[in-house]
């Protein structure tokens, strides 16, 4: 598996029906020139299992540290 292959300490959610990403609204519509894709989206939740904030993921290789300077941030204050 993918998780397993990249060694990721944490769980993915797989949506190979689309299920979740039609519950949640994150497919592009029909008139987008990605309709029916989903969105790459990230949500950072915390411990207790609320979005603290999301991310509309648009510079895929940088998108990561992104996210690690947001953790960072969070656990120092």
């Amino acid at each position: 598996m993918f998780r397993d292959q990249s060694e990721l300490g944490f769980r993915l959610l797989s949506d190979a029906d689309k299920a979740v990403s039609q519950t949640y609204g994150t497919l592009f519509p029909p008139e987008h020139e990605y309709a029916g894709y989903i969105k790459r989206i990230t949500y950072l939740i915390d411990p207790q299992g609320i979005v603290v904030k999301s991310y509309k993921v648009r510079d895929i290789m940088g998108h990561a540290e992104e996210v690690l300077a947001d953790l960072r941030a969070s656990s120092s204050s």
